[in-house]
Parts: C-alpha cells; structure tokens; sequence
C-alpha cells in the first residue's frame, strides 16, 4: 500500500490545490439538535480552514482568508463523528452575498459546495450566509432539521 506525503492534514496531495480554500463546518449535533434559539444553532456550529492553523471557530469569531480569483469549497462534518455514524451534515446553499460568490460547475460532490470567487479586488471581512440541512436516518424517520448560520470571508490579493 502506498502512502502519500501530506501538505496539510486536511489535504493529502493532488486532491486539492493548496491555492483554493477548504472551509470545513463541523456541527456538533447533539448540541444542535436542542437548540432552542440562534445563539444555541450559532454555538454548535465551527469552521476552519486549510489557510490557517487556528483551531475551529463559531461563526462571529471565525473569517476565512482567501486569495483573490480563487476556487471555494465549503464542506459539512459531523464533529466526533465515529460517536454519531448516522448523523449527515449537508450544505444546501452558500447565499446573501451572490455579488461576492458565482457557481462553478468543477467539483460538485454529495455534501459540498463550491464556488469562485469573482471579485478581481480585495474586500475586507464580508457576512454571507450558509444555510444547512442536519439529518440522522433514525431521527425523526429521517427528515431532520435545516439552520441557517452567517460566517464571514474576506479577499486578499
């Protein structure tokens, strides 16, 4: 068996360019399926990126740093997922900002989303919205819940 080196851990080599951006939003379903207000949804929810080394963050403390003209993915996980092996964390859409963001047909794949940026100019920190579907097939026979949460981007050269 052969092993491939790794740039990131987030990212072995030749699946990903390291010059696009991988946005990962973690939920933590047993918080967010009790949650009784937007702070609770807000609260349950923490994204990271393949641009930094930080550790994840909740929406109002989280900006992803990106190059300009540069391909987006955002993708969903289940935090502690080997715990919750039935719970699936899909994005159904990026909105709020289409000015910032339009469509791109590369890489379109079962639980993310991705998009190129089309501003050919640094923005400064940008609130877009991300609106997510949280489902279990053993929960509420299957259905789930959908959320809406706003993080933030911003552009650089």
């Amino acid at each position: 068996m052969k092993v491939e080196k790794i740039i990131d851990p987030k990212i072995p080599i030749g699946v990903y360019p390291t010059s696009d951006t991988l946005i990962t939003m973690t939920v933590d379903v047993d918080r967010i399926f009790r949650a009784k207000s937007q702070q609770d949804v807000i609260d349950s929810v923490f994204f990271d990126d393949n641009r930094d080394n930080d550790p994840p963050r909740t929406a109002p403390e989280y900006t992803s740093d990106v190059p300009q003209n540069r391909f987006i993915t955002w993708i969903g996980a289940v935090k502690n997922a080997e715990k919750h092996p039935k719970y699936e964390v899909m994005i159904y859409d990026i909105s709020d900002n289409p000015a910032m963001l339009k469509p791109s047909p590369y890489r379109r794949e079962p639980n993310t989303i991705q998009n190129a940026l089309s501003i050919d100019k640094p923005i400064g920190p940008t609130e877009y919205s991300i609106i997510f579907w949280v489902y279990n097939s053993d929960y509420d026979g299957g259905k789930g819940r959908g959320f809406k949460i706003d993080p933030k981007l911003q552009v650089n050269h």
